[in-house]
Formats: C-alpha cells, structure tokens, sequence
C-alpha cells in the first residue's frame, strides 16, 4: 500500500503545482489599520509554485516531489495550461525554462534534506530553502544559455530571482509551518 501513498502525494503535488501557479501571494494590511482602511491584500510580486514545490516536498519526499514536477513540466510543455502564459513546446525557447526545470532540481534537494534532518521548523526551512537555491540556480544557468552578456544576464536575474524572491520567502514561512504541522499529526511519507 506504500504505492498508494506515494501516488497520492505525487498527485497532490501536481495539483498544489497547478494551484500554485496561478495564485499569487499577498501579505495582509497592519491590524492597527483595519478599523479606519479595512483588511487589505497587498500583492508581493510572487506566486505560489515555487512553495507548492516546497510544500510537495516536505510531505511526500523527494521522489514524490519530483514526480509531481515531471508531471507538471510534461503537462506543460505537452500544451496543457498549466504555465503561467499557458503551455506548449515554445516554452523550451523561454528564458525562465530553466526555473522550471529548477524545480526537479529544488524538489530533489528539499525532500532530501526535509526527511534526512529531524523534524524541525529550522531544519524544514533549511530544506526548502535550499530546493529554492536549487530552483534558481539551474534557472541562471537557463538565463546564461540565452543571455550570455552579463548585463543581459542580470537583468533577467532581476526579473526571475530578485522581484520575486520576497513573495517566494514568505510562501516558504508559511509552506513550513503547514509541512511541520501535518508532519507532526502524522500526515506525511517519504519516497
């Protein structure tokens, strides 16, 4: 029955992935305002596929993880709409190709490194947030592909890394503190 679960996780990855790529992460207004302004969304600049990545990993594992984000590349790639601007084969000429394919490498890593340490809310931050270096570095690579100018290269750092890095760092908080959670109530394997 250990199959069953690894699918099951493998699945629930390739959805939050889905999910996560097309909901954007928000921070909410001070409390101190919401009585004169009211309860305000503010968007960060981010989504949430780089943490459903994460969130996949730290309770399925890293072969669950990975799974689910083969599947979501194959999706993807195969003319699903499942990217961010849709899918299809012209995704391969697309200088964020390499942050997608980041992702196996980010999904590797953090469900390596969330089941090998003890379960803590460091040791999973430190898990995932090593799955997100994983994410970017491969995604730089990509970048050096198509832009091998340095100033190009940077700028597009700037797009895919920089601005979105804040959005992706709060995702990561509260993927954590979900994972550590279910992890505690039981509710995660490793495959």
């Amino acid at each position: 029955m250990n199959w069953v679960r690894q699918l099951f996780w493998a699945m629930s990855g390739l959805v939050l992935l889905i999910l996560g790529t097309f909901v954007g992460v928000y921070v909410v207004s001070p409390p101190w305002q919401w009585s004169g302004q009211g309860v305000w969304l503010w968007p960060v600049g981010s989504s949430w596929q780089v943490g459903a990545m994460v969130l996949a990993a730290c309770l399925g594992g890293r072969g669950a993880a990975t799974v689910a984000v083969i599947a979501y590349l194959t999706l993807g790639l195969t003319g699903w709409p499942v990217f961010t601007w849709a899918g299809g084969w012209q995704y391969l000429r697309e200088p964020g190709l390499g942050y997608l394919l980041g992702l196996v490498v980010g999904a590797w890593v953090c469900g390596d490194v969330a089941f090998r340490l003890p379960l803590t809310l460091e040791n999973l931050a430190l898990a995932g947030g090593l799955g997100m270096v994983g994410v970017h570095l491969v995604g730089w690579a990509g970048l050096a592909v198509h832009y091998p100018r340095w100033s190009e290269w940077w700028s597009w750092v700037g797009h895919y890394t920089l601005a979105p890095l804040g959005g992706q760092l709060l995702a990561l908080g509260g993927v954590v503190v979900v994972a550590y959670t279910a992890r505690r109530l039981g509710v995660a394997v490793r495959w």
